[in-house]
């Protein structure tokens, strides 16, 4: 009957799972006709797709972004091999809404299989569940190599705990062994200890060299921690001659090579320029992700339990300390110790090691996520894999249940937020805007408007338009074939920086003589403007270090349609957008 309801109780927790996942399906099928992405990278990243395989020019050279110039990405072919062949099945635009989901679904079916035979348990499973930033994460309609990376690093992470665990019994049953035999043989010779279950060995094999091929920043770093957390955990144990599998070692060295090539040579061959250096500090600050979050924020995404866990874990490990005056037998030594921290060489010592060990991997990334919201990413996992470890002593277990469905109150107020009335106006006026984007400027752009008496030209179109606008511009160009490219000054990505400047500059230029100049430099076809110019003013001002702007500038001019430069012709506006031509 308990396996029964708790069988319940995790389809229940896991349907909360995919719900959240699912959230924002109305903002991503818009229409019938209209599948939306919710970040502009995501558009970046289905253009690619749009324009070829992973492996063509279009990967390696983005001509739709920093137009005419173009950039050399950073963005591996880890994440577009899977949507491309998901693409090539259900079709381009449902292939970007459904691959972070499935990649979702999955996780979460990864922590079930893990949670199920642990205790408490149920609370790693709701941490990585209900966490507001693990569904933006697994978003549908956010086809972004976050997910992938959160999923192989998860995987990673809960195979590495395996191998700690794992190997703690068999070298304590091999020391055993060979005590047994030192008092029971007159000429005794050490065992060899055979091998852990191979299963975490190969998982973590597989996944880390992957993740590291989707990005060398996270996973690099969270490796680096589990290694050196291995090393402490395990001592000379970590990597023992004995025990070592090389068919193993063969299958991570094979898998090394595509973020070897596709990944770190690409960076190191490709630095990036002065000019973006320059203007990084000041773009990052308006980017999300890039951000310091407030504990409010930290605690809305994983509760107020969870950031304890250290504490616990520490308490937990170190009150069963037991000093010892020798570890070895060795009289040489060894580099690594036999046993770190001064512990005795058994099951109970190890488990205390795996304890301090999680306590400082999780101080480590609550660290990361306090610097960079982007590392926030991380925190619910790692916190769910610390759970049933820091709540094994927990002094209140009778009260434990309503305690940590308490904890999850600020949980619960920022989902409360995403759907408040606030929230969901900006939510259906960015709808109205894909749509009027797809349907009715990107036509007028590339040349197939009636009225304008133009019919499909072959020249790709360079537009000036908002940065957070311009990937999604590329795409519907990409979208509607051969001929109708349509290129962009601005980007998404920090490689673009020097066209976000650009068109920042353009937008603030009060003087027709230099807006002139930006526009013949980057050869641009038509200008666009939002006009809600408060959000332009937002991004540009601070990119360039300026602090207000006049009306005489050039964003302001446009957008009411007043005193418009004479080598500037409206062609065409709706509710949102006026769109110019340049004149020759």
């Amino acid at each position: 009957m308990k396996r029964i309801i708790r069988g319940i109780f995790f389809a229940g927790v896991l349907a909360l799972g995919v719900a959240g996942m699912l959230s924002r399906w109305d903002d991503v099928f818009v229409e019938k006709n209209v599948v939306a992405f919710l970040d502009p990278d995501c558009y970046s990243r289905m253009t690619r797709i749009a324009y070829g395989s992973p492996w063509s020019e279009v990967s390696r050279l983005h001509l739709f972004e920093n137009a005419p110039q173009s950039v050399v990405p950073h963005t591996t072919a880890a994440m577009d091999l899977p949507l491309s062949v998901l693409a090539k099945i259900i079709g381009m635009d449902y292939a970007g809404a459904w691959i972070s989901p499935l990649l979702g679904f999955l996780f979460l079916g990864v922590f079930v299989a893990w949670a199920w035979r642990r205790n408490y348990g149920w609370i790693a499973l709701m941490l990585v569940a209900t966490s507001p930033i693990l569904a933006h994460g697994f978003s549908i309609g956010r086809p972004d190599h976050q997910s992938l990376i959160v999923l192989l690093c998860a995987v990673g992470l809960l195979a590495e705990v395996g191998i700690w665990r794992r190997m703690i019994n068999v070298s304590s049953d091999s020391r055993e062994s060979s005590e047994s035999r030192l008092i029971n043989d007159s000429n005794p010779t050490t065992p060899r200890a055979e091998g852990a279950k191979p299963v975490s060995h190969w998982i973590a094999a597989v996944v880390w060299p992957l993740a590291l091929w989707t990005s060398l920043f996270e996973p690099l770093i969270l490796l680096t921690c589990c290694l050196v957390a291995r090393v402490v955990v395990l001592g000379r144990d970590a990597f023992p001659r004995e025990r070592r599998d090389w068919a193993v070692v063969a299958v991570t060295l094979v898998l090394l090579v595509p973020a070897l090539v596709d990944g770190l040579w690409r960076g190191i061959a490709n630095p990036l320029p002065s000019e973006t250096l320059e203007y990084f500090s000041a773009w990052a600050k308006t980017i999300g992700e890039l951000q310091r979050p407030s504990w409010k924020l930290v605690f809305g995404w994983i509760g107020w339990l969870a950031p304890i866990f250290p504490a616990l874990l520490l308490w937990r490990g170190v009150s069963n300390l037991v000093p010892v005056f020798r570890c070895s037998s060795d009289p040489v030594g060894r580099l690594i110790p036999d046993c770190p921290l001064g512990l005795r060489p058994n099951k109970k010592s190890g488990l205390n090691r795996i304890l301090i060990a999680l306590a400082v991997l999780f101080c480590i990334v609550l660290a990361l996520t306090l610097w960079t919201a982007r590392w926030g990413y991380f925190l619910p996992v790692v916190a769910a894999v610390c759970a049933p470890f820091a709540l094994g002593n927990f002094p209140w277990k009778k009260s434990l249940h309503t305690l940590f469905v308490v904890s999850l109150w600020p949980v619960a107020s920022t989902w409360d937020a995403k759907f408040g009335d606030e929230q969901m106006a900006l939510r259906l006026e960015e709808r109205e805007e894909a749509c009027l984007l797809k349907d009715d400027v990107v036509p007028w752009i590339t040349g197939i408007s009636k009225a304008d008496g133009i019919f499909e030209s072959s020249t790709p179109k360079i537009v000036l338009a908002p940065w957070w606008l311009s990937p999604e511009i590329a795409y519907w160009g990409a979208c509607r074939g051969s001929g109708s490219s349509v290129y962009c000054v601005a980007g998404s990505s920090h490689q673009s920086l020097p066209g976000i400047a650009d068109t920042a500059k353009f937008y603030l230029s009060t003087t027709d003589a230099y807006a002139l100049k930006i526009l013949q430099a980057r050869k641009v076809d038509y200008v666009l403007v939002d006009t809600a110019v408060e959000r332009t003013l937002q991004t540009s001002l601070p990119l360039l270090g300026e602090k207000n702007a006049t009306t005489a500038c050039m964003v302001y001019r446009l957008a009411k349609g007043q005193n418009v430069p004479p080598f500037l012709r409206l062609v065409h506006r709706n509710q949102f957008f006026k769109l110019y031509r340049v004149s020759e």
